[in-house]
């Protein structure tokens, strides 16, 4: 029986769907889903973009105030389904791991993204960290699931 579900979310497109998997689980075993989005407080690895697009403008970064607006947005549709907004900060498979452990989550539902190559290798996989640490079971949703 899960009781406590943990969706993650980084606010993009595969989440979006990994997202509507957690509530249809949650509303299904009438759990307790936490809604959790980690900003990463690691000093990012920069690859230098062609000589081209030089010009252009680095990526604004969100403030906490900004994310925690997304993150409120996020709400299951179903009102049968009790649920939770948690904005942590730190390094997101740590921090996703160290949350299941401290709440009891008995399930963690979370997107990949696909990376591979040299994109895998700088960005690193949280799906990954997070399937290899976590002590739960993990339910993952690749980019191409519907």
């Amino acid at each position: 029986m899960f009781n406590k579900i943990l969706y993650t979310t980084d606010f993009s497109d595969e989440s979006k769907r990994a997202f509507a998997l957690a509530t249809s689980i949650a509303a299904t075993h009438q759990s307790k889903l936490f809604i959790v989005h980690v900003t990463e407080t690691t000093v990012p690895v920069t690859v230098l973009p062609p000589a081209s697009a030089a010009t252009s403008l680095p990526p604004v970064v969100p403030t906490r105030d900004e994310l925690s607006e997304q993150l409120n947005r996020i709400t299951p549709g179903d009102p049968i389904v009790q649920y939770e907004q948690e904005l942590l900060s730190g390094v997101a498979g740590n921090e996703i791991v160290s949350f299941t452990i401290d709440t009891a989550i008995n399930l963690t539902v979370m997107s990949t993204h696909g990376r591979s190559g040299l994109e895998r290798f700088l960005l690193g996989s949280v799906a990954e960290y997070v399937v290899r640490h976590a002590t739960r079971p993990v339910l993952t949703c690749n980019a191409e699931f519907q």
